[in-house]
């Protein structure tokens, strides 16, 4: 083992902050310094930090925390002068949003509409005040954004409140319209003591005295349904008694799906037609959540009512593990329109088309889908028959364009940020200046990403451009003689490894994620031990885990047993991020499509990593010169093997 090689990263860092040391000296200390006069709300420290950054990349973050330490009673011509002097910075989009925020909760609605703009990180409570600022300004308010807002179970906050109570008492709604909002509320959110008011407490206060809901039982419920369940006898006819019931009866579908299915059943003769159907929906959907086969039936029963997009999403999922692809249509089919066109359904829309017999339509999705360098993309073009992968002509940046990119205040700022380990910050900077470029510039900042070992954002960079491609920059393969020693070796797949890392770290060798997970390879402190052990890795410790030659050997070790015990890629790789109990109980006990598993992954995390590592592994293949190896083939047929042995981590 070239022991040399585990110093390379750290020489190139140290050079870094040689040459940042050189071009930039003392910001570094002087931005630390301000930041912690900020925290300690030492205004004359940070004022005088201030000056000597003034006129420095550095200079937006004094300036900002200055105004931060008390932007309710800051005067509106400061703020303006921030924002001018500073628009490069993502700082002043911060302050923007910040900015509008304080003005909307004060109500000073002039000075709202003087500062309001489009911003890249809009939310829904700058929204809604915005829709206040007009009805302040005598504007009529759109009815259907306002219904959208009502009938929605999410958390919302009080900005949202305030206007939808406004709205409420204007447009006369009644205690129906209010029941309607507060099961969708008791359906979609969690009832907490927590001081962001959620949509039930809020919705609570809108219905008459005499029918408001008891919270503290309904916080008693949460926890524990079973015991109240327990004392019902039969369905309660009172509205609010009902929901309750059904809040109830949800809980435990969570808890126990066939448990609550035979409360149902029990239930359900003295039900009217509309609360039985919704019932059936909340039981089918954590049945299905669950992977259970019984979820296809209970989404018959739940008929024609309603359902939130989630329950849309777990009914196409029941019905391809249970290959009814008339409910696979009949569920794309009822969702809202944005949610019906992205990727997912309508790959999944042809592949019921094509398994009803109806061609042509299948075919026409397919093709709308093709030529995305995408998961589906790929999935998509095989179905059409393309058996190879053409990527486009990739475009090589220009020194001069290389240069123009280092030179715009948001790229150096980032970067800058970046060598200080202030990670947050230097990827909000880097964001916000390449939101607007072109190809060609987004490829040249990609590249003085690159060369600076900063590959997370050299990667997502890349993958920006919509007509001018870079795949090799796309899809980075630092380290490679590391890989190919311990893939070789093993006998693992080498463009499957470059794709897991890609979606693990970014290459970023000193990665930690927020449960401890390390280095590359994102190892878990117990499994690297495990696995450590497993191969005879003699005097291992686990400050070696950020090594990179001992990172990818251990990585790619315990990726090959997940490989040999499990059977197959896909199951390996749900196994690397969510464990090999997981991954095998996932199956069910039958072989499966592989396509169908991973869509049907009840994590969202691992779902999206699973497609994204088995897409990554078609590209990089392509760009290293490997031979073509089709995603549906990689995908294959999920087998069922015997019971895995779990590292410590592993569940």
């Amino acid at each position: 083992m070239n022991r040399l090689r585990h110093f390379t990263p750290i020489c190139l860092s140290l050079t870094g902050l040689l040459m940042l040391a050189t071009a930039h000296a003392g910001i570094p200390e002087d931005l630390n310094a301000a930041r912690d006069a900020f925290r300690a709300k030492d205004a004359a420290r940070l004022e005088q930090l201030a000056n000597r950054l003034d006129g420095t990349l550095g200079a937006p973050y004094p300036r900002y925390w200055q105004l931060a330490l008390d932007l309710d009673n800051a005067a509106p011509s400061r703020v303006d002068a921030y924002l001018k002097q500073y628009a490069d910075s993502w700082m002043s989009e911060r302050l923007r949003l910040e900015w509008l925020l304080s003005l909307g909760r004060r109500q000073q609605w002039s000075v709202f509409n003087q500062f309001d703009a489009k911003l890249g990180n809009e939310t829904q409570e700058l929204n809604c005040y915005r829709l206040l600022a007009r009805q302040a300004g005598g504007t009529a308010l759109p009815p259907a954004e306002l219904k959208a807002l009502w009938y929605s179970g999410a958390e919302q906050a009080k900005g949202c409140l305030t206007l939808l109570d406004s709205w409420r008492r204007q447009s006369g709604l009644d205690s129906t319209a209010v029941w309607d909002r507060m099961r969708l509320a008791l359906r979609e959110g969690r009832i907490t003591k927590s001081d962001r008011l959620d949509a039930a407490r809020a919705t609570n206060d809108w219905l008459p005295a005499g029918e408001q809901l008891d919270l503290r039982q309904l916080e008693s419920i949460y926890n524990s349904p079973t015991s109240y369940l327990a004392r019902l006898s039969e369905f309660p006819k009172p509205r609010a008694a009902r929901e309750v019931a059904l809040f109830a009866l949800h809980r435990q579908a969570m808890l126990d799906p066939a448990q609550a299915a035979a409360l149902l059943q029990r239930w359900q003769g003295g039900m009217e037609a509309t609360d039985r159907k919704y019932a059936w929906g909340l039981v089918a959907h954590w049945a299905s959540f669950k992977l259970m086969p019984e979820a296809v039936e209970w989404y018959r029963l739940a008929g024609d009512t309603v359902l939130s997009e989630t329950q849309l999403g777990w009914k196409v999922r029941a019905a391809l593990r249970g290959k009814d692809w008339a409910m696979v249509k009949e569920a794309i089919a009822a969702m809202p329109e944005k949610m019906a066109s992205e990727n997912t359904w309508r790959y999944w829309k042809a592949r019921a088309l094509a398994a009803q017999g109806n061609l042509d339509e299948a075919r026409e999705l397919y093709q709308g889908l093709a030529g995305e360098y995408t998961y589906y993309g790929l999935l998509a073009s095989e179905e059409l028959g393309q058996n190879t992968l053409n990527l486009r002509e990739s475009y090589k940046p220009t020194e001069a364009e290389v240069k123009q990119a280092s030179q715009m205040p948001g790229f150096a700022r980032g970067m800058l940020l970046y060598q200080m380990d202030w990670k947050f910050e230097a990827n909000r900077e880097w964001l916000l200046t390449q939101r607007e470029l072109d190809d060609k510039l987004l490829l040249a900042a990609a590249e003085y990403a690159r060369r600076n070992q900063w590959y997370d954002r050299a990667i997502n960079t890349a993958d920006r451009t919509k007509q001018l491609h870079n795949f090799s920059l796309r899809f980075l393969s630092p380290y490679r003689d590391v890989m190919k020693l311990h893939t070789e070796r093993l006998g693992v797949n080498e463009a499957w490894v470059f794709g897991l890392i890609r979606q693990e770290s970014r290459f970023a060798s000193v990665a930690r994620s927020a449960v401890g997970a390390a280095g590359l390879m994102q190892l878990m402190p117990g499994t690297a031990s495990w696995i450590a052990r497993r191969i005879g890795l003699a005097g291992y410790q686990q400050s070696a885990v950020h090594d990179i030659d001992t990172n990818v050997l251990l990585g790619t070790s315990y990726l090959k047993y997940v490989l040999d015990s499990l059977g197959h890629p896909v199951l390996a790789t749900a196994a690397y991020n969510a464990g090999p109990g997981r991954a095998r109980a996932w199956l069910g006990g039958k072989p499966l499509e592989g396509a169908i598993y991973t869509e049907s992954i009840p994590f969202d995390e691992t779902r999206d990593y699973v497609k994204k590592v088995m897409s990554n592994a078609v590209f990089y293949a392509a760009v290293l010169g490997d031979p073509y190896i089709s995603l549906k083939k990689r995908m294959g047929t999920m087998p069922v093997r015997g019971s895995v042995s779990l590292a410590p981590d592993a569940q």
